[in-house]
């Protein structure tokens, strides 16, 4: 799948407490059928596909998430935002698609070569 990811200039930060990060993109199925999307983390994730909440795990906890079943189209572009916070302790977040099929799993965001 073509999966892109909006790039903004990082910067340097001291801070590995009480942040909250936001990833924004578009993903262009290239199949069509129910692809699995998940997000785990510590602590809290949400993420928005065209606007719709599809997973809500806004809470503390020390890893895990949610998977959420997402019916696609090739060649239909879906936006997707997704929020991660961390809260205290060890902090990890992961957002990947599972298109099925024996296809494997691709990490988002990640931009196609």
């Amino acid at each position: 799948d073509n999966i892109s990811a909006t790039s903004t200039t990082t910067a340097t930060t001291t801070v590995t407490e009480d942040f909250q990060v936001r990833w924004q993109g578009l993903w262009t199925p290239q199949t069509t059928g129910t692809q699995y999307i998940t997000a785990s983390a510590d602590d809290g994730t949400r993420l928005y596909l065209d606007g719709q909440l599809v997973i809500d795990d806004w809470v503390d906890k020390g890893g895990g998430g949610s998977t959420a079943d997402v019916p696609t189209t090739a060649g239909v572009s879906k936006t997707f935002e997704m929020w991660y916070y961390e809260n205290g302790g060890a902090a990890a977040v992961s957002f990947f698609w599972n298109i099925g099929d024996g296809a494997g799993v691709v990490l988002v965001p990640s931009i196609p070569e």
